[in-house]
């Protein structure tokens, strides 16, 4: 499971180190599945949405390449994009990727059509590139099974206009998507909302990565 982190600017504690993260890391562990967070060049308010899309597959062929000295299986990922790091989910629907055998969206950014081109530093044609909602329409056979799980009361408004653009989209292309909604959710629920609807979505969230990668085994 490769957990992506949204995106920061310079800061002396860098995101794999974060509590959300080790958090999230040991609780994947604790449900038989390997777990890694690592640091990336996705920042934020400069996007470097190429930098960051390198340094992922870079990983990627990284865990695969040495899969037997890590004890995992090369052909059994998971990629898990949350909040800034949804554009990262175009990775796995601009190609077909076997190996990824699903991928999971928290409170993610699904369309980038929002970004300030000149504060990012984008241009408009790398701005597309990195839209899931426009991967999608282009590329919907490409799509692994997917999660979205959406945070009703997400302060950061651009994140729910993205995901509810990609929904109707992911459902005309009939792809294989589950959706779930916590109708009081803030952005970053699984540790702002302690609540028993945070704890079910935690679950059935783990649950899926699961089943998935344990499928035919």
């Amino acid at each position: 499971v490769i957990l992506i982190h949204g995106g920061v600017g310079d800061i002396p504690v860098k995101p794999k180190d974060w509590g959300i993260y080790t958090s999230m890391g040991r609780g994947i562990a604790a449900s038989g599945l390997a777990a890694v967070a690592f640091n990336q060049r996705l920042s934020y308010p400069q996007r470097r949405y190429e930098e960051g899309a390198q340094d992922i597959k870079d990983l990627i062929a990284y865990l695969r390449k040495n899969a037997a000295s890590l004890q995992i299986d090369p052909d059994r990922l998971c990629l898990v994009v949350l909040s800034g790091s949804g554009p990262m989910l175009s990775l796995v629907l601009r190609e077909s990727l076997p190996y990824m055998r699903c991928a999971v969206a928290l409170y993610s950014f699904l369309d980038t059509k929002h970004v300030d081109l000149k504060e990012a530093r984008l241009t408009a044609d790398v701005r597309d590139q990195y839209s899931p909602l426009i991967n999608l329409k282009q590329f919907p056979q490409n799509a692994p099974p997917l999660l979205l799980i959406r945070s009703g009361k997400d302060a950061l408004k651009a994140v729910n206009e993205s995901i509810d653009l990609f929904i109707p989209e992911a459902l005309r292309q009939n792809i294989l998507i589950e959706i779930l909604n916590h109708p009081t959710g803030e952005h970053g629920f699984d540790h702002a909302n302690n609540d028993e609807t945070s704890k079910r979505f935690i679950r059935r969230w783990i649950g899926f990565m699961k089943e998935h990668l344990t499928e035919d085994q």
